[in-house]
């Protein structure tokens, strides 16, 4: 039998030194040292309580990619974790797959999925970032979409 632990106390536990942290040692002088999390049910991959993945309500946007008759398919899908079933692991994550190739339908299930069920109204904004973003990274793999155009700059 486990005992139950608050998300609080968690992320307290396990936030300086976890197997998800990602150090970046700063560049310059001016930058420091930025630490980023890698955990699943992050949508913004920053080290905090907010967007950790620890938290008993998350979600969680992610491409996977398999093999089809004509090549690499690219399929993304939306997990939402039910807090009800946290100490079920195998349950716990309910799977929406986003088939949509019209951006604006995506973002429409996405946000039935979430803000029509009250879930989580602070993350919204960074579920819908994420996924115009894999949507725009996806299109450039499968070939239909060009690259943005890199800002001219100074070169070292």
């Amino acid at each position: 039998m486990s005992a139950l632990c608050p998300d609080s106390l968690t992320w307290m536990v396990v936030k300086d030194f976890n197997s998800f942290q990602r150090k970046r040692m700063g560049k310059t002088r001016r930058s420091g040292t930025v630490t980023l999390a890698a955990e699943p049910g992050n949508l913004t991959n920053q080290s905090s309580y907010k967007y950790s993945g620890f938290n008993s309500k998350t979600i969680d946007i992610s491409v996977k990619e398999t093999e089809g008759p004509k090549g690499p398919w690219f399929s993304m899908e939306m997990q939402l974790k039910n807090a009800k079933k946290t100490q079920k692991p195998s349950q716990s994550k309910h799977s929406v797959p986003l088939r949509f190739k019209n951006f604006a339908r995506a973002e429409k299930c996405i946000a039935s999925q979430t803000i029509d069920s009250h879930y989580r109204k602070d993350l919204i904004n960074a579920a819908m970032t994420r996924w115009a973003k894999l949507h725009s990274a996806r299109k450039v793999k499968e070939g239909t979409a060009q690259p943005m155009k890199k800002q001219p700059g100074r070169r070292k």
